[in-house]
Order: C-alpha cells, then sequence, then structure tokens
C-alpha cells in the first residue's frame, strides 16, 4: 500500500508541475471580478497543498515541492499581490490560507503578517456573516497562524454546524457531504490534532456516518468526494472496516497516467474517450487531482509512523 501511494504522490506532483502556470494569478484588474475567481481558488489549493506535504517530512525537499513553493512565494510577493491584500477584504480569508501555508514551510512573510494583524484590529473580518462550516475554516486558519481574534470557541461553532446534526444519507446532498469533509479537516489540522473529546459520544455514529458517505461516493465515482471522505477517515481514525481498503484500491486504480483525478464534471467525456484541451483539463480536475495528493500524503504518513519504515527513495528524490 506504501509504495502505491508513493507512485500516487509522485504521479500527482508531475502534473502538478506540468500545469504550473495555469495556477498563476491574472494581474490586478479594477474592472473585473473582486471576489474568489477561480484562478484564486486554484492558487489558494495550491498553496495548501504546501501545509499538507508538510505534515510528511520525507517530502519537503523533493525538487518538485521546492518548485511549488518558490512559485507561490513569488507570486504571493508580487505588487498586484500585496497591493489587493489590503484593498479587499471579501478576500482576506484567501490571503491568510497562503500566508498561513506559506509559514509552514518556512516561509514567513512579515509583511503579510502586519496587514493581517492591522486588518484583525477593525474586529470586522471574524464577525461578518458566514456558515459553521466557514468559520471553522476561518479561526483554523487564524489559529494556525498564532494570530489573536475574537470567534466564539470550537465547541459551539460544532455544534452549530451540520457535521453534529448529521444530515440523513438518503437527502445528502453534495454540499452536505463537503460540508462534512471540511468540517472535519479544520478541526482537526488534517488529523494532527485529536477531536474525540470535543465530538465525545457522536464519535462512533460519525463515525458510521463517514463510512456510509464514503461507500455512497465510491459507487457514484466521484473521486473528488471520495478522496475527501478518506481523509475524513484518517482524522476519526477509522479504517477498521472492509469498504475502507476496498475504496482506496478503486480510488488509486482511477488516478490517470497523466497523473489527475478526474473530476465528476468530465467523468463521462473521460469514460467515452473525448479529449479535452489542457486549460478545460486542469480547470476541471486540478482540485480532486490536489485531494488526491492530500490524501494519499496523510495515508503514507500514517502508514509510516506505523510501521516506521525508512521512506522509499522515490519519496524524498526525484529524478
Amino acid at each position: 500500500m506504501k509504495n502505491r501511494l508513493v507512485q500516487s504522490i509522485d504521479k500527482s506532483l508531475d502534473w502538478i508541475i506540468q500545469n504550473l502556470n495555469y495556477f498563476k494569478l491574472e494581474p490586478y484588474d479594477a474592472s473585473k471580478q473582486t471576489g474568489i475567481t477561480d484562478e484564486k481558488k486554484a492558487f489558494g489549493e495550491l498553496a495548501l497543498a504546501l501545509l499538507i506535504i508538510s505534515k510528511c517530512p520525507e517530502f519537503k525537499n523533493d525538487p518538485r515541492v521546492i518548485q511549488i513553493t518558490n512559485f507561490v512565494h513569488e507570486i504571493a510577493t508580487s505588487k498586484d499581490y500585496e497591493f489587493n491584500m489590503q484593498k479587499n477584504l471579501t478576500l482576506f480569508p484567501f490571503y491568510i490560507t497562503v500566508y498561513v501555508s506559506l509559514a509552514q514551510v518556512g516561509i514567513n512573510l512579515e509583511k503579510h503578517r502586519k496587514i493581517i494583524e492591522n486588518l484583525l484590529r477593525f474586529d470586522y473580518v471574524e464577525h461578518i456573516e458566514r456558515t459553521s462550516w466557514n468559520h471553522i475554516d476561518f479561526k483554523y486558519f487564524l489559529e494556525k497562524g498564532n494570530f489573536k481574534h475574537k470567534m466564539h470557541d470550537t465547541e459551539m461553532l460544532y455544534k452549530t454546524s451540520s457535521l453534529f446534526y448529521m444530515p440523513s444519507i438518503p437527502f445528502n446532498r453534495i454540499m452536505d457531504a463537503y460540508a462534512t469533509t471540511h468540517i472535519l479537516f479544520f478541526l482537526s489540522d488534517f488529523g494532527d490534532w485529536d477531536i474525540s473529546s470535543l465530538i465525545a459520544d457522536k464519535l462512533k455514529e460519525t463515525q458510521s456516518y463517514v463510512q456510509a458517505l464514503t461507500g455512497v461516493y465510491a459507487h457514484k465515482r466521484d473521486w473528488d468526494l471520495l478522496g475527501e471522505l478518506l481523509i475524513s477517515c484518517h482524522i476519526l481514525k477509522h479504517r477498521d472496516f472492509n469498504l475502507h481498503r476496498v475504496c482506496w484500491d478503486h480510488y488509486l486504480n482511477s488516478q490517470q497516467d497523466a497523473g489527475d483525478f478526474v473530476s465528476r464534471y468530465v467523468l463521462e467525456d473521460f469514460d467515452n474517450n473525448i479529449i479535452l484541451d489542457s486549460a478545460e483539463r486542469f480547470k476541471r480536475n486540478y482540485h480532486p487531482t490536489l485531494v488526491g495528493l492530500f490524501a494519499c500524503t496523510l495515508e503514507y504518513q500514517y502508514l509510516n509512523t506505523q510501521t516506521n519504515d525508512i521512506c522509499p527513495s522515490s519519496a524524498i528524490a526525484h529524478s
């Protein structure tokens, strides 16, 4: 299993490097949309990949990871980027995601930190209207970055979230499933923080709920959500069910030869051998591919700590 995970990580990193230019941000244009554009979403998730990879020391010195780090750093210190950081409060969660992710790989942008601290002093960005999911997400990055804040305590946010109530599986929407996974991600720092006492007497029920969703989205071949649910199993320390290994096998087998995982939005096209141009393929598949990298890195790190094996050479050097 560990070797298959390393092979998948290798393929994902290769695909990201081959498509790195598509992660670039467009130059600032005051006449265009000021919210979270597709380009910013992709760039923010690429930065988050650095935070995840930092959890597995064996990969930190991989030349491809260093190339990604330099790419994110260069864009994050450009004039356009820093200008918008102070101008557009709507994008504050995006900027703090990038800042914290770079900090996790040892790049501390002090100018950015001061901008974030100054904005937090207005007592505005913590208190605007958000769902519980988004409050938990936002609080995670504030605390991960060691920023002072005035947000509600974690227990209250959890108990007002859909994870606490667990919407009925037969009526569960895709967005409900995403809420479940993301709330678990950011309550637990992707598995590094033990949340068993927070979830308390709902732990078994939550494990069973995630297990059921894993089966549903494996059957649907929704590789994006399946990857997120496998991460959720990691967070909940819930691997002791037969479907877990079966789902991992199907998941790893779904990765394309090019290295990307396929979005639900183009699954039928891929089934019918319809060729997408490179830009469209990137737009559809970058998120499930990054999720695949997250899932495989976290599972590999878990297995590595269980067996104390020496990391395969392919995980620390790429020719």
